[in-house]
């Protein structure tokens, strides 16, 4: 399964130590709020499988941020969404890199499952 990319602000997740009433394995809160969604999606990359293009990915997102210093990313593996019954829907990016924005590698979140009500 593809590697994906979402986009984060790195002074939330790499702190020197953890807050000292976070126990073992557990996640603060200040990383959920890079978890942002437009229209109930949260945009994510693509890597191919040789990873060749991050870099270029990176760049492009990088080039139509204000602060790039603290931009920095997470990859998880695309097998995760499967497992949370989360599909994906390809669609272009807004980036300034025309030749990454048209490559089917950016995909959207849909049907958020884990947030339903039943």
């Amino acid at each position: 399964m593809p590697l994906l990319l979402h986009t984060v602000r790195q002074n939330r997740w790499l702190k020197a130590e953890a807050a000292p009433w976070l126990d073992r394995g557990d996640v603060p809160a200040d990383p959920i709020g890079d978890l942002r969604t437009s229209g109930n999606r949260l945009s994510v990359w693509e890597l191919v499988p040789d990873r060749s293009n991050l870099e270029r990915i990176v760049r492009a997102i990088a080039v139509g941020r204000e602060k790039v210093p603290d931009m920095g990313y997470v990859l998880f593996d695309s097998a995760l969404l499967e497992t949370a019954d989360i599909g994906t829907q390809a669609k272009p990016g807004t980036t300034p890199d025309v030749e990454a924005n048209l490559a089917p590698r950016l995909g959207r979140l849909v049907r958020p499952q884990a947030c339903r009500a039943d």
